[in-house]
């Protein structure tokens, strides 16, 4: 089921979430049909409820260097994908990897988000890496190209084989829905592990994590940078 509001569904709504709530139904709104899904097997229904009392860990952590990872990334119109490694991107630019384990609403919503950020910070030469964790490349790869007019064209949209663990080097964890990573200089800077997404909660600290590799500066509200098409 594609349900904007699954994040809530097992919680008891108070009144201060309702600002929340009005962003994720515009989300919901503008965010594409889950319809892409990988067929064959079902990446969300693989990944088992993690236990929210211990500290999740996705990826090489803070200080850590970011190892090589092979991602396949998507090229204007209708060229083939070209493979490329994400560890030598980060050695020579600040980047920013966003690995999507399960194709959700939210997730998707977060994504379009720091799209919009990033857009604003190419004259860092920010890198900014949208990639969905699969073990059907082709498939992906298809949604990808359906999705593609949400973002901005200086993101870039990748598929990394392995399933919903990803590369094997990298150590993500099939428990979250979402890891981010931020990194300059072939190092982790600070490392995002969520399991259940919720935009106007999860984007300011990405926000500010990717400002501190960019040079500072102000940062915009998560309300300015609702995509609004």
């Amino acid at each position: 089921m594609c349900d904007p509001l699954s994040p809530f569904s097992r919680q008891v709504i108070s009144p201060f979430m309702l600002p929340f709530l009005a962003l994720v139904f515009l989300w919901g709104w503008t965010a594409p049909p889950c319809h892409g899904q990988d067929r064959g097997r079902s990446e969300a229904t693989e990944r088992k409820p993690a236990d929210q009392s211990k500290p999740l860990f996705s990826g090489p952590q803070k200080g850590e260097p970011l190892p090589s990872v092979e991602v396949w990334e998507l090229q204007p119109g209708d060229e083939a994908s070209r493979k490329v490694d994400l560890g030598a991107v980060a050695r020579q630019h600040p980047t920013v990897i966003v690995f999507m384990h399960e194709k959700s609403r939210p997730a998707f919503a977060l994504g379009r988000v720091l799209s919009a950020f990033a857009k604003r910070k190419q004259q860092e030469q920010l890198h900014l890496y949208f990639v969905v964790l699969s073990d059907n490349r082709s498939e992906s790869e298809k949604w990808l190209k359906m999705i593609r007019r949400y973002f901005d064209p200086s993101t870039r949209l990748a598929v990394a084989e392995g399933g919903i663990e990803g590369p094997g080097a990298l150590g993500l964890n099939r428990l979250v829905a979402l890891t981010i990573l931020v990194a300059k200089d072939g190092t982790v800077h600070e490392n995002f592990a969520f399991t259940q997404v919720t935009p106007a909660v999860d984007a300011p600290p990405v926000l500010e994590a990717i400002n501190a590799i960019t040079g500072g500066g102000p940062i915009p509200s998560v309300q300015e940078l609702i995509p609004r098409s």
